[in-house]
């Protein structure tokens, strides 16, 4: 019995050690995920942030542009000797509706794009806490592997004991 039970002694506590070790690289990748999801998020936010003050801009330069349009439209009509009653008006005016409705199809934009971006962020941030319970749940698995290893040595010892008693007795 003595050879046997040490081999099985150091089998079971080389693979206890490996199961550690194993569970231990396998929650290190989780963190690591981890910590890239949360890296993301934050760039997302920072995009996010970015886009909103793009369509600012974007619709600051929108206004200005429609400003000198009317001002050449009105130039233009001013010039020609016309009226600015009744249909001549009418034409500023819808033009003036049109103008600002491509300003607030920008504002929208960046709405959009906001929302888009929180919805990124949210994603990463879920993924990153997600990662941080897998490698939680790595280690705790490591641990039980690594007891049930050695309790199943346990046993085979105590069995080899046994039947090496029940030889000799």
């Amino acid at each position: 019995m003595g050879l046997a039970a040490v081999f099985t002694v150091i089998s079971g506590g080389l693979r206890a050690v490996g199961a550690i070790q194993q569970a231990r690289a396998e929650a290190a990748a989780f963190e690591y995920n981890a910590a890239i999801d949360a890296r993301n998020r934050r760039i997302a936010d920072q995009d996010r942030r970015y886009n909103v003050q793009l369509a600012e801009v974007e619709a600051d330069d929108k206004r200005r542009e429609n400003a000198r349009t009317m001002s050449s439209i009105r130039t233009a009509y001013g010039s020609s000797g016309l009226d600015l009653g009744g249909t001549p008006l009418d034409v500023l005016e819808d033009t003036a509706l049109e103008l600002n409705l491509d300003v607030r199809r920008i504002e929208q934009e960046g709405r959009v794009r906001n929302r888009e971006g929180g919805i990124k962020m949210q994603e990463f941030g879920e993924r990153s806490a997600l990662n941080k319970m897998r490698a939680k749940s790595a280690r705790t698995a490591g641990t039980i592997s690594a007891f049930g290893y050695l309790a199943d040595t346990g046993a085979k010892v105590a069995s080899m004991a046994g039947d090496s008693l029940a030889r000799t007795g």
